[in-house]
This record gives C-alpha cells, sequence and structure tokens, in this order.
C-alpha cells in the first residue's frame, strides 16, 4: 500500500512538473518581448533622462507630474516635494487612468537611485516603469536621471544636495549631510 502511495505521489510530482515545465516558454515569451520592447525604447529613454534643474523647470508648465515609483514606506520616509506616488509593484492600467487620464500628460518618473547617494548602485525602478507607462500608451515620458550618472564625481554630490526633500526630517539631514561630506572629501 506504501509503495503504491509512493508511486502515485512521484507520479502526481511528475506531472506537475511537466505541466510548469510546459508553462515556462510562454513566460518566457512574453518576458523576450518586454526586453524587446524595452530595447527598442533605449534611444528614446536615453533622450529623455532629466536632472532635478530641468525638473523644477518642467514642473512649472501645465500637465507635468512627478512620479514616484518606490514602496509606500520608501516614499513616507523621503520623497521629491510635490511629488505623486504610486508604486511600481502596483502600476495597473486603471490606477494609471485614475491618475492619469490624459496619456499625454506629462509624467517624469523616479525611483530609489535617483535620489540614493552616488555610492549606491542599483537598477532603476524607474527604468522599468518609463517602459511601462509607454506600453500602457503614455508617450510623453521622461525619467530623472540618476545622480549616478552625474559626471564628475563632485556634481553627484551636488545633484543630491539640489534636490527638495519632504519627509522624515532625520532622513533628510543624512542624505544632505552625506551629500556635503561627499563634496568636501572630493
Amino acid at each position: 500500500m506504501r509503495r503504491a502511495l509512493t508511486l502515485l505521489s512521484l507520479c502526481f510530482l511528475l506531472m506537475c512538473n511537466v505541466a510548469s515545465a510546459a508553462d515556462k516558454p510562454v513566460a518566457m515569451e512574453k518576458t523576450l518581448e518586454y526586453y524587446k520592447q524595452a530595447e527598442a525604447l533605449t534611444e528614446l529613454r536615453n533622450s529623455r533622462q532629466v536632472s532635478m534643474a530641468q525638473i523644477n523647470t518642467m514642473l512649472k508648465e501645465k500637465d507635468t507630474v512627478l512620479l514616484d515609483t518606490r514602496g509606500d514606506e520608501d516614499f513616507a520616509r523621503l520623497h521629491i516635494r510635490g511629488a505623486k506616488h504610486l508604486s511600481y509593484a502596483d502600476m495597473t492600467t486603471d490606477r494609471l487612468a485614475k491618475m492619469f487620464p490624459d496619456k499625454n500628460a506629462r509624467i517624469i518618473v523616479y525611483c530609489d537611485s535617483a535620489i540614493m547617494s552616488p555610492l549606491t548602485r542599483m537598477m532603476p525602478l524607474s527604468t522599468n516603469a518609463f517602459v511601462d507607462l509607454h506600453m500602457y500608451g503614455y508617450t510623453n515620458v521622461y525619467e530623472m536621471r540618476s545622480a549616478m550618472r552625474v559626471q564628475p564625481y563632485q556634481q553627484q554630490c551636488q545633484e543630491i544636495l539640489d534636490i527638495p526633500f519632504e519627509g522624515d526630517a532625520s532622513v533628510i539631514a543624512s542624505k544632505k549631510q552625506a551629500a556635503v561630506q561627499c563634496l568636501s572629501s572630493h
């Protein structure tokens, strides 16, 4: 009896593995298609990366929105003054339509890497958000240039100082202090 149950369990596990293996190419096709579309947007994305100074100018114009794509806790802790918030994980057609009914509105996306110290190295969520917004039909999308991409290094630190932050006062003070130390050490 135990042998029959063991064989039955093994057959079930094998069937599950075959089914999940059959599902993998479908998921991979979607992933490959996403990356193909993302690659096709590379040149546009590179031409649409803007500094904080450019963002401040753009925000004075009608129908321009700054979108923070980080998680809720990160947004509450620290964000750029005036930014709207929609976590990348929560980005759906419905939520975007409610937040941005006009698909021609200028949307500037940013995430951690745009406001972190130059020492932080990570793949920005804003890159994914930029691509996704285009896939959802938004055509006037920009991305806040990561301070990490600014050269020379000293200018990276200055860009951090120029960001008008809101949130936890101790986090803001810490970030500004790190940028000042960065400037004085280089």
